[in-house]
């Protein structure tokens, strides 16, 4: 039977095993693919028989044990003699089947055929090609492309196409009115809401016109303070869009780095920003600056050799030349592997996406505040009002009592004071050139004593510079 060993479940829904016995066997994969996304907690599947890992997302109240157990029982329904239906097959065509190629191998550069087979769409989640333990001739027949070459020029604008453009998606921003509503949500502020709603019902109009002002004027502030936040790092993104160098019917042309795509040939020479994943298959004392995406603050120097490792840190690939990271030193020439969001800084951020920030202290203390004072108002009121009613006293009269007295007993003054003076913090910050997005954060920072973070490229340019000379 199969044996089963995790390798990453660190977050909740997702979780990546090593499957004994799927590398290369297609029957295999196809089996824990259909029956796992059988199974009701099961959302996606992903059996890849070139790393022989198996990539599971599920629903996040179900635990990774679970997971381990419900792939451990179907492994062992396999049969001991399960045959192996691709054994046979060479590393090139396994790729080109786990990528969604088809093969047509380019045998020279003036003869290289139109191609009409495409890089099928990358999946979120997609177990990715261990690429760098290819050899650069498996690499540039998988993806039709040629080592001198490069693309022809009608390939790669129907690749384009296909796959789309080389960037990442854009998050969707904070709409002006989820923003306006957000300054709503809390507990206290709905009670004076439906205070004052229950004064405006019962002729209590000018208390109704009060509580209405005092909550209006909190949301007001709060609402242009976290606009002008949102509209202050939206500008701060750079309209500079850079551009690649790649070789296209055997010429050098210069594209944007949105044109790039899977199988082209790239250029790379000092002061060239990388636009893609890439598979280096010429390197002459070639050094990359890879300090954005791995933090290491020594350019790598690089070589067009095979790698063994699978699971090899990507700082340690030295074959590969990654999206965001710059050529420092050498020359050479690579060939994109993975462009936009199926590269190593877009599956970065992809993951990033689906965190969500924890709530500050301030806003665990004011929720847990605001919260006691509506519970006990509430049952204060409550009590207040049967006895009243049962009491002799009018229906109307006891409401009315009952909400005067909620609403004194919530300081209505209190999210009000409280924004105003978060607010005035980020102001503040503002003229120190420190942008907060959320006013909340500000009580946050003023309680940060030590800040633990990788330096290189983060507030540091990894470059020394010449400070004072002394003779």
């Amino acid at each position: 039977m199969p044996m089963i060993r995790p390798i990453h479940t660190a977050v909740p829904g997702r979780g990546r095993y090593k499957i004994e016995g799927l590398y290369r066997c297609a029957s295999l994969s196809q089996f824990l693919e259909s029956r796992l996304l059988l199974q009701k907690d099961i959302l996606h599947a992903s059996a890849n028989i070139l790393t022989g890992n198996l990539l599971v997302s599920f629903n996040s109240d179900s635990s990774h044990e679970s997971i381990g157990r419900l792939i451990q029982d179907l492994l062992s329904e396999v049969p001991s003699g399960w045959e192996k239906s691709s054994e046979t097959e060479s590393e090139g065509d396994t790729a080109r089947r786990i990528h969604g190629w088809r093969p047509q191998k380019a045998e020279k550069p003036s003869g290289l055929r139109e191609n009409t087979s495409h890089p099928s769409p990358g999946h979120e989640g997609e177990d990715p090609v261990p690429w760098h333990t290819l050899k650069k001739e498996t690499v540039v027949d998988t993806l039709n492309t040629h080592a001198f070459s490069g693309l022809p020029s009608s390939v790669a604008e129907e690749r384009y196409r296909e796959r789309g453009p080389n960037v990442f998606p854009e998050p969707s921003a904070r709409s002006k009115w989820n923003i306006f509503i957000g300054q709503f949500n809390s507990l206290p502020v709905g009670l004076l809401g439906g205070a004052a709603a229950i004064s405006a019902l019962t002729a209590g109009l000018l208390d109704s016109v009060v509580i209405m002002g005092v909550v209006v004027a909190n949301a007001v502030i709060g609402y242009f303070t976290e606009s002008e936040a949102e509209r202050t790092i939206r500008s701060l993104k750079s309209d500079v869009q850079p551009f690649a160098h790649v070789v296209r019917d055997g010429q050098s042309v210069r594209i944007p780095a949105e044109e790039v795509v899977p199988g082209d040939l790239l250029q790379l020479k000092p002061g060239t920003y990388v636009t893609a994943d890439t598979r280096i298959v010429e390197a002459d004392h070639l050094t990359i600056d890879e300090s954005a995406l791995t933090g290491e603050s020594v350019p790598s120097t690089k070589t067009s050799r095979t790698l063994k490792r699978e699971d090899m840190p990507l700082a340690d690939r030295r074959n590969m030349a990654f999206m965001g990271t710059v050529v420092t030193g050498g020359q050479g020439s690579a060939v994109v592997v993975a462009t936009g969001q199926d590269t190593e800084i877009g599956r970065l951020q992809m993951l990033l996406e689906k965190t969500t920030a924890p709530q500050t202290p301030i806003e665990r203390q004011l929720s847990g505040i605001g919260d006691q004072l509506v519970l006990l108002s509430g049952a204060i009121c409550g009590v207040v009002f049967f006895i009243g009613f049962f009491r002799g006293y009018g229906l109307i009269l006891m409401l009315r009592m009952s909400v005067s007295l909620a609403a004194a007993a919530v300081p209505e003054g209190l999210p009000a004071a409280a924004t105003t003076t978060l607010a005035l913090g980020v102001r503040r910050m503002r003229e120190h050139r420190a942008l907060i997005r959320q006013v909340e954060a500000v009580e946050t920072l003023g309680t940060v004593q030590t800040v633990c973070l990788d330096k290189t490229g983060t507030i540091t340019w990894n470059r020394m510079t010449v400070v004072r000379i002394l003779s």
